[in-house]
């Protein structure tokens, strides 16, 4: 960050807290405190950044305006950002801005630049609002199980892919982009056989963002053409066929693997309980009693 400080405002002896996940080219900070305090920071060059209070009392300004529940503001080095507040539960989230700009291009099959991201509020619906905030809490949860690297925790790969997807949907419900022009309409089936290419290298997490790419597509081009041959979204196909390649995985007695939180990383799962209620939701057992299968399949062979 190029500049930030926090200025108490109130009477009394504060409390304050910080829990921040990084890697190189995202990071989440959640912050709370308890007494009227203004607090300031512009993101260094190349750095866009994403803030919303989660929970405060009274009143609570951004850049002079009230903020309500699902309120984001977006900000850039050209202006930062100043909020004001008591109570307060904040989070924020950073991101290099030539990647949150691919993402968005990918997501929309437009091409993007950087004047499209302003300093203002997101204008987005309080449900929706809350709902990427969210998500966005759900990827600093996950990174809160990973290794405490000095005054930070870790972000995997898998986290801060999510992350720059969850940005670049929430700047994207909120623009309005001009449909796909110029291109010849491909066929449903040459659409879905490029997106699940790059899915099936299970060496890398895949999002949205990714299929688009690899496609050619916007979202929604590429949703239509996965419903027509598929009969379910993008996200919903590869979800599956990753759950199938973890079985194949969980019923492997010659290679077994050391955990089933292992396996659930491996194939892009962050959460793994979700892992778990989508695995028996799909095959009608747990991932841990198909492991015990396989571990006595290995034993009748012995």
């Amino acid at each position: 960050m190029a500049e930030s400080g926090m200025v108490q405002l109130g009477k009394g002896a504060v409390s304050r807290k910080s829990l921040r996940a990084m890697s190189q080219d995202a990071a989440i900070l959640r912050m709370e405190y308890d007494r009227e305090t203004t607090t300031h920071l512009v993101p260094g060059q190349g750095w866009v950044a994403f803030t919303y209070p989660l929970s405060w009392s009274g009143d609570y300004t951004l850049n002079g305006r009230h903020a309500s529940p699902g309120d984001i503001a977006l900000f850039t080095p050209r202006l930062g950002y100043v909020s004001q507040g008591k109570d307060v539960i904040s989070c924020g989230a950073g991101f290099k801005t030539d990647r949150l700009i691919n993402e968005i291009s990918a997501l929309s099959g437009q091409d993007t630049d950087e004047s499209q991201l302003t300093d203002d509020f997101l204008d987005l619906k309080s449900a929706s609002g809350i709902d990427v905030q969210r998500r966005i809490n759900r990827v600093l949860s996950f990174c809160l199980d990973q290794e405490l690297r000095g005054d930070h925790y870790g972000m995997p790969e898998v986290a801060e892919n999510a992350l720059y997807e969850i940005a670049a949907q929430a700047v994207l419900a909120q623009s309005v982009f001009s449909p796909e022009s110029g291109h010849k309409r491909r066929s449903d089936l040459a659409i879905v056989r490029r997106a699940v290419e790059i899915a099936n290298d299970i060496e890398t997490p895949v999002t949205l963002s990714d299929l688009c790419r690899a496609a050619g597509v916007g979202h929604t081009r590429l949703s239509e053409s996965f419903a027509s041959i598929h009969g379910v979204s993008p996200i919903q196909y590869i979800k599956r066929m990753r759950l199938e390649k973890a079985k194949d995985r969980l019923l492997d007695p010659y290679n077994p693997p050391n955990s089933i939180k292992d396996v659930s990383l491996q194939f892009g799962f962050m959460n793994g309980g979700r892992f778990s209620g989508d695995y028996r939701s799909l095959f009608g057992e747990a991932p841990h009693e198909t492991l015990k299968r396989s571990q006595r399949i290995l034993r009748s062979d012995n």
